[in-house]
């Protein structure tokens, strides 16, 4: 009958223990109707990736779902441009590349792969460049707190250094 609503518990039974640990409502549909879509029905995955160069020929990255929680079903797929890198796959949420070539602006493409291997798109998408020789990195972190919210600062420089000649 549709115009009742049901409730269903499971119940977790150890020797003469009870426990509920799942509780559900749920309501038959009218005859010839379908049920309506829940949780990316459109299909549109709304997610970041973010990077950095991190020391002479590697690169961090970090993705994120800017709507939803990644579950442990998806796997992701990050392609880069030039193709020094082979694909990756992974069930990760970030990563380390190294053995990249200094002073080569990478992109970086990540697709969500379903548990069947079936990429989402679009892809996110990050370009960023490796470090020259010669260059390296300074990092400035400062965490502070206003009005009881805890916020962290960190600012990366980049700064030559010169080459020195031995004599």
């Amino acid at each position: 009958d549709h115009t009742k609503s049901y409730e269903f518990t499971v119940f977790l039974i150890k020797g003469n223990i009870k426990t509920p640990i799942a509780y559900t409502r749920g309501q038959v549909l009218p005859k010839g109707s379908s049920p309506k879509c829940q949780n990316r029905c459109d299909a549109e995955y709304k997610y970041i990736l973010v990077g950095y160069a991190d020391e002479q020929g590697k690169v961090q990255l970090q993705w994120m779902d800017t709507t939803y929680i990644f579950t442990e079903t998806e796997r992701f797929l990050l392609k880069t441009i030039p193709m020094d890198v082979p694909q990756i796959i992974t069930d990760k949420y970030s990563i380390e590349i190294d053995k990249l070539r200094p002073g080569t602006l990478y992109k970086f493409s990540l697709y969500v792969r379903d548990k069947s291997g079936i990429l989402k798109n679009p892809s996110a998408d990050a370009s960023i460049r490796t470090l020259r020789q010669g260059y390296m990195l300074a990092f400035y972190h400062k965490q502070f707190e206003i009005e009881n919210l805890l916020l962290n600062l960190q600012i990366i420089f980049h700064h030559w250094k010169p080459e020195t000649k031995n004599s």
